[in-house]
């Protein structure tokens, strides 16, 4: 058994020590409230249906993902929520919904 591993011990501490270097992409985040009558918030900002795919992308730092919560009232009509996250999918931003107690 010692002959096994000895030849492979410094394979495996650089092995080790490196996969303690991985660092995940870094990114932005950026909450988009709908509330139950279809209006759109993000950051605490309204935004108008047409402009949100350009809104989302002007939100997106360079060389960063941009990870958009969205806040969806229960009440926020499908139709919309579905274009919302296809606009941001246009603008290359990750999608995340938020649970209902946050």
């Amino acid at each position: 058994m010692k002959s096994f591993l000895t030849p492979r011990l410094p394979v495996l501490g650089v092995m080790l020590l490196a996969s303690g270097c991985y660092q995940p992409p870094s990114s932005d985040h950026a909450i988009l409230t709908v509330s139950p009558a279809g209006e759109l918030i993000l950051q605490g900002q309204p935004v108008e249906r047409h402009g949100l795919q350009a809104t989302i992308e002007s939100a997106t730092a360079k060389n960063r993902t941009l990870v958009g919560e969205i806040h969806a009232s229960p009440k926020a009509p499908v139709v919309l929520l579905e274009e919302v996250v296809g606009k941001a999918k246009a603008a290359h931003a990750v999608v995340a919904f938020a649970a209902e107690n946050q």
